[in-house]
C-alpha cells in the first residue's frame, strides 16, 4: 500500500528520518533536566517544607491544633526537591506546565 501511494510512501520517509533528531533532543532535554534537578536538589533539599496551617511559618510553632481543630502537621510539598526522581520530575513539571 506504501509504495502505491507516493504522499504515504514520503510521509513514511520523512518520520523515519527524523527519528535520530527527535532522539538527540529528547537525550539532551533529559541531560538538562537532570542536571537541573541535581543543583535544585543541593541548594533547596530539606528547604521547601511548610505547616499545614497556613498562619504558621516555623516548624516548632506546627503542632497542637489550628482554628478548625484540626491537628497541625509539617508537610513537604507535592512538587518538591527532597530526592533525585522528585527533583527530575519537579523540573519537567515547571517547564511544560504553566505557572498559575
Amino acid at each position: 500500500i506504501i509504495a502505491r501511494a507516493r504522499g504515504l510512501q514520503l510521509l513514511t520517509v520523512t518520520l523515519l528520518s527524523s527519528v535520530k533528531p527527535v532522539l538527540n533532543t529528547s537525550v539532551l532535554a533529559a541531560l538538562s533536566f537532570s542536571v537541573l534537578g541535581i543543583l535544585g536538589m543541593q541548594l533547596l533539599g530539606g528547604k521547601l517544607y511548610r505547616c499545614s496551617d497556613p498562619t504558621v511559618w516555623e516548624r516548632a510553632a506546627c503542632a497542637g491544633l489550628d482554628d478548625d481543630g484540626e491537628p497541625r502537621a509539617w508537610l513537604n510539598y507535592d512538587v518538591n526537591f527532597a530526592a533525585v526522581c522528585a527533583a527530575i520530575y519537579q523540573r519537567v513539571v515547571a517547564s511544560v506546565f504553566p505557572a498559575a
